[in-house]
């Protein structure tokens, strides 16, 4: 008795003295998690082992919750056993601060979006349809600063959304919706196949930070900056002719390199994005085709041209470099919040966005110049030739220029800007002994025929395919009487009038048809027959 009396106490200093990282890694390995046992949705049938969910019938009604809370940077790893072809959408995943034991399963309903996301304590969204494959394995955590990041069979797809409340307790939430069938827990220490991202269990020097709150987003915003800055010998080795800028200027615009000012890009980007060269290269994450957005350091002057080219393409995504103007400064924005996947839905912010998509595709070493003239007229030329007038702009406010990395588009470089102080041969149009497509800013055209919305169709250039995207400009000043009386399109006679043309200001089209209209050669307002500079949809309160 004595014996066992003596040595108790040592044994617990013996416990109080272990190290924390040999603490915290060995709670993970014996703290495993498992499908709450009663509360999800009534299609959903947990397996006895509570490792697998799978859905029985319909599409819906396949909410389940994990048995416990989770720790901040502690990964949730699920692997897709079974989907399917005859539903549409996917898993949605996320977590909830409402503890599942508290929760009535006959209470849930049939989506957890929007159905629970609406409700406070619970964040969630969709899986990019095109990784929810069957064996797949996606993995995702929350940080302390309240980002959901996530990876898929290992290749990290970066920032999945943001805003979650991390100082209650969080409990995982996965419906399995649509085309997912049925998933399975992955454990960290459980045997899998090389290629299902089996890596992916926490490191114990993560878990033990993690635990003690040291690896935080600041941690994480540190790597990235170091990462981000990398060497000039890796630009150079991908990119070999990066410094061939004096030539290049020589070569295609005509210009000396010492008359350019020197512009970078903000710190401010897209998750996915990567600068080198202090920041006058912006390059993104090569397995990813989004989350590409980045702004210059400062507001372009009028009449000051930037100068820019595409040093990396790719054949594996479709699509290609965005462009656009902001009157909000870089600086006062969060990137993991403010910053979506597309970059025009940043034209839902309360500040003024111009965001236009329908540049042509850039090759690899192109040359890009993009002015904003004292009219307001946003200029653009390829490779010395004039493209003419993108958009109109509101000059009156300071604008920062929006890049997105998209698509095709891998890299691209700012190889400086030309002051528009003492005469700027880009701002007006074409440059000295340079030929120029036909402006969209180019005369009155003879009267034409206005035509129909199928003659549109047939008529328009298939190298103008696209549709651009459309703007938020505030509308143009109004004179006299600008509307026509009806709501219906004046081409179509099907869609709402919601566009005005530009510069007369008749809202007389709906976006669709003024878009064609504005490619045809003398197109012009069906109710004036002015000449159409832009079309300007328009946004009612």
């Amino acid at each position: 008795m004595g014996n066992s009396s003596s040595t108790s106490p040592e044994r617990e200093s013996d416990r109080n003295d272990t190290p924390v990282l040999e603490n915290a890694y060995d709670s993970h390995r014996r703290n495993i998690w498992r499908f709450h046992p009663s509360c999800h949705g009534n299609n959903i049938s947990i397996s006895s082992d509570r490792q697998t969910a799978r859905r029985a019938e319909s599409f819906c009604n396949a909410i389940v919750f994990s048995d416990r809370p989770f720790r901040i940077q502690e990964k949730i790893r699920l692997k897709f056993t079974q989907t399917t072809d005859g539903w549409s959408g996917v898993i949605r995943f996320g977590f909830t601060t409402q503890d599942p034991n508290s929760i009535q399963a006959s209470s849930l309903p049939r989506y957890a979006c929007p159905d629970l996301t609406n409700l406070p304590g619970y964040w969630a969204k969709a899986l990019p349809e095109r990784y929810a494959e069957r064996n797949n394995i996606l993995c995702y955590y929350v940080r302390r600063d309240g980002s959901v990041c996530y990876s898929v069979n290992n290749e990290d797809k970066g920032l999945f959304f943001a805003g979650v409340d991390t100082s209650s307790p969080l409990w995982g939430l996965v419906d399995v919706y649509g085309n997912s069938t049925e998933i399975r827990i992955i454990d960290g220490d459980q045997e899998e196949d090389p290629n299902d991202a089996g890596a992916m269990a926490l490191d114990p020097s993560d878990i033990a930070l993690g635990r003690l709150g040291l690896l935080d987003s600041n941690n994480a915003l540190e790597n990235l900056t170091l990462e981000s800055e990398g060497t000039t010998d890796e630009v150079d080795d991908n990119y070999p002719n990066l410094h061939r800028l004096p030539d290049i200027l020589s070569d295609v615009w005509g210009i000396p390199r010492d008359s350019l000012q020197e512009m970078q890009f903000s710190t401010t980007s897209g998750a996915n994005v990567i600068f080198r060269e202090n920041r006058t290269v912006a390059k993104r994450r090569g397995n990813e085709f989004c989350k590409g957005v980045t702004f210059t350091s400062r507001p372009l002057e009028v009449d000051e041209t930037i100068f820019v080219q595409v040093i990396e393409v790719t054949p594996r995504y479709l699509g290609g470099l965005a462009f656009g103007v902001t009157s909000c400064d870089p600086q006062l924005l969060n990137a993991f919040i403010d910053l979506p996947d597309d970059s025009e839905s940043l034209m839902d912010r309360p500040e003024y966005w111009v965001i236009y998509k329908d540049l042509s595709v850039p090759d690899e070493g192109d040359q890009l110049t993009f002015t904003i003239n004292s009219e307001g007229e946003l200029r653009h030329h390829v490779n010395g030739v004039d493209k003419g007038v993108l958009i109109h702009v509101d000059v009156s406010q300071r604008l920062w220029l929006v890049f997105d990395v998209y698509g095709s588009t891998q890299a691209i470089r700012i190889l400086g800007t030309l002051s528009g102080r003492e005469g700027n041969p880009w701002s007006s149009g074409l440059s000295s002994g340079q030929s120029s497509e036909i402006s969209r800013s180019d005369p009155f055209f003879p009267p034409l025929p206005i035509p129909t919305a199928a003659e549109l169709e047939d008529n328009t250039d298939s190298s103008s395919a696209s549709v651009p995207t459309t703007h938020n400009l505030p509308p143009p000043p109004m004179v006299g009487t600008r509307t026509t009386g009806r709501s219906d399109c004046t081409i179509c006679y099907d869609r709402p009038t919601d566009s005005a043309v530009y510069p007369c200001g008749h809202m007389c089209l709906c976006h669709k048809c003024g878009q064609l209209l504005k490619r045809q050669r003398g197109g012009m307002c069906p109710i004036c027959r002015g000449a159409i500079r832009d079309i300007i949809k328009i946004f009612k309160a």
